[in-house]
């Protein structure tokens, strides 16, 4: 009796086991190609990072994602922007990167920390290829108001240049001219004021 139950399930396990497998080879083969799609997201930020021009081309030319985003959720493009690496953004956005993406923790683009930084003319570049100029940050704060806070004036020049909003306001209900009078931003000031900014 022991024999046959014995038996019994061993047959049915052979019969099952095409079916088994069929069943859990999808849900195996989603795991590999996510750990290998992480993998690539990783090695995209690391080539950015170390300016490493050919290792970037070649792994999106292997279908990497040029939208690769980091613990921060900062894309390789807002890292390209903050680090003012002009060659690896248009490498990116040659392959397909979206310069409008926010990061999921501050509501930041690539723009944004262009303008923070004071980068002339990768604010320049990121207009060019379509960057949205008054978009908000989740305390409500645009590129130009972030280039007032930290005193840049060429790219409050480029921002006013390309009709950036200089009525916006913050979240706190504060505008560029308001925060570059407190701020003691004189050069700014005079620039708002001729573009008809008022406090």
């Amino acid at each position: 009796m022991i024999l046959k139950f014995t038996m019994k399930n061993f047959v049915l396990s052979v019969l099952l086991l095409p079916i088994f497998l069929c069943l859990s080879f999808p849900a195996f083969a989603a795991s590999t190609k996510k750990k290998s799609n992480e993998d690539k997201d990783i090695h995209v930020m690391q080539a950015v990072r170390d300016s490493d021009y050919e290792t970037l081309q070649k792994i999106l030319k292997d279908k990497a994602n040029p939208d690769a985003k980091d613990s921060m959720e900062r894309t390789a493009l807002m890292i390209a922007a903050r680090d003012n690496n002009l060659k690896a953004a248009k490498i990116l956005i040659l392959a397909g990167a979206d310069v409008n993406i926010k990061n999921r923790t501050e509501g930041k683009t690539a723009l944004i920390y262009a303008a923070t930084y004071g980068y002339e003319k990768m604010v320049k570049l990121l207009l060019k290829k379509g960057a949205l100029i008054d978009v908000k940050d989740l305390e409500g704060k645009t590129a130009l108001i972030y280039a007032v806070i930290f005193d840049r004036p060429a790219v409050v020049k480029v921002l006013i240049d390309n009709k950036a909003n200089i009525f916006s306001r913050t979240d706190s209900d504060e505008s560029a001219m308001s925060i570059a009078n407190s701020s003691g931003r004189i050069k700014i000031s005079e620039m708002l004021k001729q573009a008809g900014a008022k406090d």
